[in-house]
């Protein structure tokens, strides 16, 4: 599978069956993973997972932005909130977003939101 940017691959097993990219790059300033390797992606011809661990309690913007800027291949078809059900959303637009009408991220020490979500038709 080929990006619409340039990602990190994780180091696993079998990178060229199903690679899992690093998403640490895509973190709204401020917002910080918790350990290596918490933010990551992978696509497989239908669905999409993106798994999260991060630290929003020092963001630039508390303007609800967790991630800016996801690839094409990483969006969902439809407004899609974490499994869950926190209040986090991915964003048709390439974001990860937390509704700031229930708090601030800058309330928050961890973050923790897995998402899987039917992927897009080319």
């Amino acid at each position: 599978m080929i990006v619409a940017i340039d990602l990190p691959l994780m180091p696993v097993p079998y990178p060229d069956a199903k690679p899992v990219y690093q998403l640490r790059s895509l973190l709204a300033p401020g917002v910080q993973e918790i350990g290596y390797g918490a933010c990551w992606a992978q696509a497989t011809e239908n669905l999409v997972t993106i798994n999260i661990r991060v630290n929003p309690s020092q963001v630039v913007t508390d303007n609800g932005n967790i991630f800016i800027g996801l690839p094409a291949e990483f969006r969902p078809m439809a407004n899609t909130p974490d499994v869950a059900q926190q209040q986090v959303f991915m964003m048709t637009d390439g974001r990860i977003w937390f509704r700031t009408t229930v708090g601030s991220l800058r309330d928050r020490t961890e973050f923790n939101a897995v998402f899987i979500v039917a992927r897009r038709a080319s």
